[in-house]
């Protein structure tokens, strides 16, 4: 396997397994289990369970501006892309609340890295508002 299709399993099981389990109770050795590799070998791709919470994220809004992007560009009334980037954005945040959940269940909102997903999901936002 290519290395970027090994870092995409690794973070697709492990957004399977925070979901399911919670950031705090899924360990790497969890991870590497469910993937049958050794644990060290996950480190090569992620040096920490906080640095892969942060690419699941990070994937998370890139899938969620991507997808209210193109529900946005087919349209051409204003009023129509508002309204497409309304329900676009609400139905696709439905799709990450698990994560929000995982984050307020188990005190992760305060964390400089929900922070900075935070920041970075505002921003995203403020630039399709503004295109």
């Amino acid at each position: 396997m290519k290395n970027n299709q090994i870092k995409e399993e690794i973070i697709e099981t492990g957004r399977k397994l925070f979901a399911h389990y919670g950031y705090k109770k899924t360990s790497m050795s969890d991870v590497a289990r469910k993937l049958n590799r050794v644990k060290s070998s996950l480190y090569y791709y992620f040096k920490s369970k906080d640095e892969l919470l942060a690419a699941i994220l990070q994937k998370e809004v890139t899938v969620l501006r991507n997808t209210i992007m193109d529900a946005v560009m087919q349209e051409t009334d204003p009023m129509k892309k508002l309204r497409a980037y309304s329900i676009t954005r609400l139905t696709q945040v439905k799709n990450i609340l698990y994560f929000y959940k995982i984050m307020i269940d188990e005190s992760l909102e305060d964390s400089e890295l929900v922070q900075n997903v935070d920041k970075m999901v505002e921003e995203e936002h403020m630039k399709i508002i503004k295109h």
